[in-house]
């Protein structure tokens, strides 16, 4: 049988070498932390190997103990050595691509990962 070729996944891989993908995040943030019900689309930027930007539309306005909190959740996912900003965001636009990565990789940072 020949390799198995799977979708590619939104990666970002930290400076600790922790890799974070998109799905994992998004079950830990939305099932584990219940923040389903508040967030409405959200997107993480890694802006350097140690440094990440979530940005967070609410479904109820601003609310900025329920950012910190979403921040938090990101914080300890990231794990220690890793500064998370957080700011509010009206919107999160499509790309040229037509899509709206929830992870975007630094240059120096990024990795793909296909399933095998």
């Amino acid at each position: 049988m020949g390799r198995l070729q799977g979708r590619t996944q939104e990666v970002i891989r930290l400076a600790s070498g922790k890799v974070l993908d998109a799905t994992t995040v998004g079950h830990t943030l939305f099932v584990v932390r219940g923040h389903a019900d508040t967030v409405r689309l959200y997107q993480i930027v890694q802006e350097a190997p140690d440094r990440l930007r979530l940005r967070v539309v609410l479904r109820h306005g601003r609310d900025d103990a329920l950012l910190e909190r979403v921040r938090d959740d990101l914080a300890a996912i990231a794990g220690p050595g890793v500064l998370v900003l957080a700011e509010h965001s009206d919107d999160i636009p499509l790309e040229r691509s037509g899509k709206r990565p929830v992870l975007k990789a630094c240059a120096t940072g990024s990795t793909s990962l296909h399933a095998r």
